[in-house]
């Protein structure tokens, strides 16, 4: 039999790599603004009158997603009616003018507007099928792949750069920072994006067809998977930045933490994606990932709550200490720091040695009272 040589592979026009380039760059300028606030967001919120509890900073962090995912499919609707570019203008605008009331908030119940109506901007249906409009079947799916991986990127750049951001313009330059990131996005659909010819827009969907779409088991899974995967990961920066901060490491260098375990993520997870596109080894390495990341959850869940539960026994405190992880001990002077002055009763006094020391006297002369050390609180439980 004569040796047939495989077919060489389409090529991208230069329309179709001005396409790719500029749409992700679409999603780059967009998701920086959104991942950058999410290693800095919980710490900020704690500090506004109404977010005191996790409660309200995990509203706020999640209203975002919340409003994305019920105005995705009106979007799309609108952009097969009205035309792609008219859409995304649009919700671009309102993501600016979502990020412009959040960044003037003073209170958690005005971040919160801020951030649905960052939501609301949902254009992220629009650009895809921009996408699929600008580009041929043969060579969509590298565009698709190019769009992905502006998305990682851009996630690992956001999370090491939010806490230096944090220290230099604060959260609320950081929130203006994202609504100047959206109106420049706006000019690159304007003047970078190709115009599309009307008739090559997919016609309008039927409600048959989409209740279709929503009942399909497997794009079910699909979405319940991303629905984990996001919970999973607003739910980690409601909790990982207070443990970072109480065990001793200021807000403007939680970024120490983020970019090893970026680096070693995307170092363990290069040779897998090698293999997940071979036949029959895709689901098992799904499988696979969903465990890692079920027993990492747990195990950090652990930790947090072993390390803060030794913080406040009394084998942790100055005068009573049997606890020599370092995790502890850091745990413990950070809270002796930040702990409000409080008075003794009676019973403590009796059961403790401890003598308060003068300390030195403010400058203006007013009198200070010392704080009550961790360990009198430890002790007295």
């Amino acid at each position: 039999m004569p040796h047939l040589e495989p077919m060489p592979k389409p090529r991208m026009t230069p329309l179709e790599l001005r396409a790719t380039a500029s749409l992700a760059s679409i999603y780059g300028l967009r998701l920086f603004g959104m991942f950058v606030i999410l290693p800095v967001f919980a710490l900020y919120a704690q500090t506004l009158p109404g977010g005191a509890t996790h409660t309200e900073i995990g509203i706020a962090l999640g209203a975002y997603g919340l409003l994305q995912a019920l105005l995705q499919i009106p979007f799309g609707w609108a952009s097969d009616r009205w035309g792609r570019k008219p859409v995304i203008y649009s919700g671009l605008v309102v993501f600016a003018i979502g990020s412009f009331v959040a960044a003037s908030g003073a209170s958690i119940g005005w971040v919160i507007a801020g951030r649905c109506l960052q939501g609301a901007g949902a254009i992220s249906a629009a650009v895809v099928a921009l996408t699929a409009d600008l580009t041929r079947d043969v060579v969509r799916t590298r565009a698709m792949a190019a769009i992905g991986i502006t998305i990682g990127a851009t996630f690992a750049a956001s999370i090491v750069a939010g806490p230096l951001l944090k220290g230099s313009i604060g959260v609320p330059g950081i929130f203006v920072m994202t609504g100047v990131l959206a109106l420049a996005a706006i000019a690159v659909v304007h003047f970078a994006v190709p115009s599309v010819d009307g008739r090559a827009q997919t016609p309008a969907t039927a409600p048959g067809q989409l209740r279709a779409v929503l009942r399909d088991p497997q794009l079910l899974r699909l979405n319940y998977g991303t629905f984990a995967l996001h919970a999973v990961l607003m739910a980690l920066f409601t909790q990982v930045p207070f443990a970072l901060r109480d065990n001793g490491l200021a807000a403007e260098r939680h970024w120490v933490v983020y970019l090893p375990v970026l680096v070693v993520s995307v170092l363990l997870m290069l040779p897998f994606l090698r293999r997940v596109d071979r036949p029959g080894q895709g689901k098992p390495l799904m499988n696979s990932a969903v465990a890692v990341l079920l027993a990492s959850t747990f195990a950090l869940a652990l930790s947090l709550h072993w390390c803060s539960r030794c913080a406040w026994r009394s084998r942790c405190s100055s005068q009573r200490s049997t606890c020599s992880r370092p995790c502890c001990r850091r745990s413990c002077r950070n809270m002796w720091r930040a702990m409000p002055a409080a008075p003794r009763s009676a019973s403590t006094r009796a059961r403790s040695s401890w003598v308060p020391s003068p300390g030195p006297r403010p400058v203006d002369g007013s009198s200070s009272t010392p704080a009550t050390p961790l360990s009198l609180l430890c002790v007295s439980r």
